[in-house]
């Protein structure tokens, strides 16, 4: 999700992207262009193109239960690493072995004290060197795989970050109602970069109501973009400028740029939200407006969709998911935003899961989902 989470209403206002349906004057030649209007209510196709199998029932350790996926304590899972599924859960960062399911660790920094947090945040990643990296007070907490605190690193104003390839970080500051600055860290969190954007967070009332639109990652684990217009803008920790990847458009579905009453701020959440970050060859995007969803894949070299799959949306749970076949059964899975060079990973919910084994104490399962060449 970040990002992606798919998080809509009031609950959602901080992670909305600011976007029109006017095209990016830094479009270039050969940019695949994809327009959501013509395209989300496209047939499900390429289905046979898709090898999913289930990766883990993961197993209950010291009777902590993973929480489902769509809240915002759930299950995120972050890295896959080494044959290990290394995850979110609660207030803990979670090892288990991905052959068995068997938890390896399990340990949380929950407190008031030095090395702590209050709650475990959104923003927490494994980073190429395979330590926890979270947001905790004005800064980055580090942890290893087992646990131990490692180090804490100050960055006042944070508002979040995201891994980069190369052991490299993204971040965003707290910078309201002048365009952002993208900036880029190393493994140790020394600042080696910078670079500017055109994306302007604002915050203003409406009808006594304080809203605030933050701009958000289209993140996964291993990718790190933001949408400048309608233009997604990768973030390369090895260039000096952010890098055009698509244009990606809700046409007729964009959001206006400010609310100028609560009922047009009620009318927006059944508008079309996407999140998109690349999978291997292909780029990815999760749409969702009202009660339906959409989960396609486009080819990063022409645009061309050569899948897509219809799911829906749990306005009451704010959960997104979809339906992928596992020889002869329909799991009903939802994005983990986890990509593991051309496999997406998803995560099927402990309801499903309870009813799918007869075990009401089931935990959600994972799903690796991979499109053939």
């Amino acid at each position: 999700m970040n990002k992606i989470a798919f998080l809509m209403g009031f609950a959602a206002l901080s992670g909305l992207l600011l976007s029109s349906c006017s095209h990016n004057s830094q479009h270039a030649a050969g940019l695949i262009t994809i327009d959501l209007s013509r395209q989300i209510e496209a047939e499900p196709m390429g289905i046979d193109l898709a090898e999913a199998r289930v990766v883990a029932y993961p197993a209950v350790t010291d009777s902590t239960m993973l929480m489902p996926a769509y809240q915002w304590k759930g299950t995120k899972l972050r890295e896959v690493r080494d044959g290990h599924l290394m995850l979110t859960n609660n207030q803990s960062m979670m090892t288990f072995d991905e052959a068995d399911g068997r938890c390896i660790y399990s340990f949380s920094h929950q407190g008031q004290g030095p090395a702590e947090y209050v709650t475990l945040s959104p923003c927490t990643f494994v980073g190429a060197d395979g330590n926890w990296n979270t947001a905790s007070s004005k800064g980055i907490n580090v942890y290893t795989g087992s646990g131990a605190f490692v180090a804490y690193h100050e960055l006042d104003s944070l508002l979040e970050f995201a891994p980069l390839a190369g052991g490299y970080w993204a971040v965003l500051m707290r910078e309201f109602d002048h365009p952002h600055t993208v900036y880029v860290y190393d493994e140790q969190w020394h600042r080696v970069k910078q670079m500017q954007s055109a994306v302007v967070s604002r915050s203003y009332t409406v009808e006594r109501t304080r809203i605030t639109e933050v701009v958000d990652f289209m993140r996964s684990n291993n990718f790190v973009g933001i949408m400048q217009s309608d233009t997604l803008m990768a973030i390369d920790p090895k260039a000096d400028s952010l890098q055009p990847m698509a244009v990606i458009s809700r046409g007729v579905y964009s959001r206006p740029e400010e609310y100028k009453t609560l009922a047009e701020l009620k009318d927006n959440t059944r508008r079309l939200s996407f999140t998109a970050f690349p999978v291997g060859k292909y780029l990815m995007v999760s749409s969702f407006m009202g009660e339906k969803a959409w989960l396609q894949f486009y080819d990063r070299a022409d645009g061309r969709l050569v899948y897509s799959n219809s799911g829906v949306c749990d306005n009451k749970n704010y959960n997104v998911s979809y339906p992928i076949e596992i020889d002869g059964t329909i799991y009903p899975c939802s994005i983990t935003t986890c990509v593991d060079g051309s496999t997406l990973y998803m995560v099927v919910e402990s309801d499903f899961m309870a009813e799918l084994t007869g075990n009401e104490d089931a935990n959600p399962a994972f799903v690796a989902l991979t499109l053939k060449d």
